[in-house]
């Protein structure tokens, strides 16, 4: 447990503090139309890092101004900064007391009444012994629902035991429709170390929350990267050695919600935690969205510097990326076209801990950089997230951002600074820029004064934007959406463009239920009963493969190293440990009275009533050995290399392979037919061959898959008419008379599926 951010609090103050006793201003020679002060209201408290909103709440036509404070009490108001009616309204998750708002509010129609809620989280760790939570109000300012975290431990201290207060949430809601059902969810990051998505009554979405080890910060991005009308959720979080994720550092993942529950599509790590909230756009115009985000300031190594892109789709890094720049970067990216000498692809903008503002673009090379000033070096520190917008109403981008010490516009193309609005206040909430209508556009910016237990929010008049401003606000739109809106026509939960798992013709006959072994030694039931496995019997991992008895009632579990472990009616029958060898597949006798353990040498071994036929660990294999598979009478056995090669012993008979094709990919597993007259393999892309009397049912490049993950292992149903296979994200894909009975919940890349095996 860690609350990353709070490790820097003292350093905010040190800055905040010396910011104030500074001295005099230079205002830079505006390039254009300067912004000019409308107005300023200065408040008790601090307002840190909540980011004003700006929408028609009170459907008079014009927008209204919505931001949060320390205070407790969200605040809408007029273009004059008048309130608007029934408003202010505090935030309250538990009891009378409202709670501290360091969070956002995101804007969006939940109950399908066309009128706009809004939706914010509580809790700081500024402000002790309060409840933290959601709250969702309706336009008027009554509440829609209220929804209360955990109590996990104790924030205020560092504490690891719980203290009687729901953990708060600092993350900025996003809403948008997960589940597929044509309405809006609400989707966020807790102190509470869960990833939340609840539905428009404020209840948590089937599957949800998703843990996630440690504290997040973070906002989600919500896209439908598989153009499934469902949006997957992108976000970043801290990870702690002894937790599910096995070190200290981040974990940046994708959650797609399939078969009625999420799954971790993808997953990337980091040796800094993930602070910082990402975004998503097709930065280098290849037709592929990239979700891009820095890191934290925890630790202050390396990684507390890069900035990481990733193709959304399936995760693998962005050619050129990481970029490492010169400080440490937790503020959150914007992305947008300031270049405007390329086509209008957008360039990625981000500020740095030394005060420096980088415009990459989406090969990674540096735009242009800009030196913040401050008078001090604690003065330059820039927390906040930048807005793109024409700020001076030339018809270009421009790049708005503040440090701890003032807000500078920038000009987009060469990062030169057209002008500062210097209050030597600290900026941690990003600006907003939004059309008022007959008082024209504003420009909302929160500051605040740390020894001085003060805040302003003030309007900026501004020229009108020539151009559509790319990222305006805090997360890019008013849904918080961190992504251009991508909403589509909602289809079932279990399809995805075509389908991602093909109905086939099943057959309840075909399979009572199916087990799947993780790395880890964890065991996953689907229709079958669990029996145990290495994590309950605290037993470490390194797991490779499963087998069950002939009644279904028990199965045995061995690990690399030839250790073999008995669950349920299976009976322990000996296994290779201390022999020095590395076991990779195992294979059970049609009695369960014995197995064959195969090594990565090509060494059968047997035990109990398994016979030994041979093997091919006197060959000099093109490839290594991966898997076999027992004849129906236990007579012979096939072993399969990596390259498809099939090696037959005993009364096992060849009928073909794929050693000698051209393939898109490596063979991984095999499985035989009922009769034992044939057999399939399984490639790494999910394609599959069919050998004797084996038939062909569908593969998963034949799917239209939204996204293909890699296959890992493949089993047959009972009457040999179908079969499953196991992805290494989870996914279970069932063809031909195969019924499904569900998916994995999720697979991490130090934790992935291993091995599938159908209760027969």
């Amino acid at each position: 447990m860690r609350l990353p951010i709070s490790k820097l609090a003292l350093a905010f103050v040190v800055a905040a503090q010396a910011v104030v006793v500074s001295g005099a201003v230079v205002t830079a020679q505006p390039a254009g139309a300067a912004v000019t002060q409308v107005w300023r209201q200065e408040s008790a408290g601090w307002n840190r890092s909540s980011s004003p909103a700006i929408a028609d709440i009170n459907g008079d036509g014009t927008n209204e101004i919505v931001v949060g404070h320390q205070d407790g009490l969200l605040r809408v108001l007029k273009a004059d900064g008048s309130p608007v009616a029934g408003w202010p309204q505090p935030v309250v998750i538990s009891g009378n007391t409202p709670t501290a708002i360091d969070s956002s509010p995101a804007i969006g129609d939940l109950d399908g009444d066309g009128k706009p809620e809004i939706v914010v989280g509580a809790g700081s760790t500024w402000v002790q012994n309060q409840h933290g939570g959601v709250v969702a109000f309706r336009a008027d300012g009554t509440v829609l629902f209220r929804w209360q975290a955990a109590d996990e431990f104790t924030v205020w201290g560092m504490i690891a035991r719980r203290d009687g207060y729901s953990e708060g949430v600092f993350s900025t809601p996003a809403i948008g429709d997960v589940d597929g059902d044509g309405k809006n969810d609400v989707v966020f990051g807790g102190w509470d170390m869960r990833i939340h998505a609840l539905d428009r009554t404020g209840k948590e979405l089937p599957g949800f929350p998703v843990w996630n080890d440690d504290t997040i910060w973070a906002s989600p991005v919500l896209y439908d990267v598989d153009a499934d009308g469902r949006l997957e959720i992108l976000i970043g979080g801290a990870s702690t050695l002894g937790g599910q994720v096995p070190w200290d550092g981040g974990v940046f993942r994708m959650i797609d919600y399939r078969n009625g529950t999420p799954v971790v599509a993808w997953q990337a790590g980091s040796a800094e935690v993930f602070d910082s909230s990402p975004a998503l756009g097709d930065i280098d115009g290849d037709g592929r969205m990239e979700v891009v985000t820095a890191s934290g300031a925890y630790y202050d190594n390396a990684d507390s510097r890069k900035i990481y892109a990733w193709h959304a789709d399936d995760g693998s890094p962005v050619p050129g990326w990481p970029v490492s720049v010169s400080g440490i970067v937790m503020a959150s990216v914007a992305i947008g076209d300031v270049s405007h000498d390329d086509g209008g692809k957008p360039e990625v903008i981000v500020g740095s801990w030394d005060g420096s503002v980088w415009a990459l673009r989406g090969t990674g090379q540096m735009l242009w950089k800009r030196q913040t000033d401050g008078g001090i070096v604690d003065g330059r520190k820039i927390s906040n997230s930048p807005i793109i917008a024409d700020l001076d109403g030339n018809g270009t981008n421009d790049v708005g951002i503040g440090n701890s010490y003032a807000y500078f516009i920038l000009n987009g193309s060469t990062g030169t600074v057209q002008q500062t609005v210097a209050d030597w206040q600290s900026y941690e909430g990003s600006a907003a820029l939004g059309n008022f209508g007959s008082a024209g556009w504003r420009l909302l910016i929160n500051s605040f004064d740390t020894p001085g237990n003060r805040s302003w929010f003030t309007a900026y008049s501004v020229p009108a934007p020539k151009v559509d401003p790319p990222w305006p606000i805090w997360r890019k739109n008013l849904r918080r959406l961190g992504a251009a809106s991508s909403d589509g026509t909602p289809l079932p939960p279990w399809q995805c463009s075509k389908s991602v798992n093909p109905p086939g013709n099943p057959d309840p006959n075909s399979g009572k239920g199916y087990w799947v072994l993780l790395f880890n030694g964890t065991v996953q039931a689907f229709g079958a009963p669990h029996l145990g496995d290495l994590a309950t019997a605290g037993v470490p991992g390194n797991a490779i493969g499963l087998a069950e008895t002939p009644d279904g009632a028990g199965y045995w579990i061995v690990k690399g190293d030839g250790r073999v472990f008995a669950f349920g009616t299976a009976r322990h029958h000996g296994d290779a440990a201390g022999q020095g060898h590395t076991i990779v597949s195992i294979a059970r006798t049609r009695t369960g009275l014995g197995y064959w353990l195969l090594t990565s040498g090509g060494r059968v071994i047997p035990f109990g009533d398994a016979r030994h036929f041979g093997d091919p660990s006197a060959m000099q294999l093109n490839q290594p050995v991966i898997a076999m598979t027992a004849t129906a009478d236990d007579g012979g056995y096939w072993v399969l290399a990596l390259d498809g090669g099939i090696f037959s012993y005993g009364n096992a008979t060849f009928y073909g392979s794929a050693g000698a094709m051209r393939l898109n990919a490596p063979v991984i597993s095999m499985s035989s037919t009922a009769t034992g007259m044939g057999y399939w393999l399984l490639a790494r892309d999910g394609g599959m061959f069919a050998y004797g009397d084996a038939r062909f049912h569908g593969s998963a490049p034949g799917l239209g898959l939204c996204s293909a993950p890699n296959a890992v292992e493949l089993r047959r149903t009972a009457s040999g008419r179908g079969y499953f296979t196991l992805m290494a994200d989870g996914g279970i894909y069932s063809y031909g008379d195969a019924a499904f009975f569900g998916a994995s919940p999720g697979a991490a890349w130090f934790n992935p599926p291993v091995d599938i095996v159908v209760r027969l």
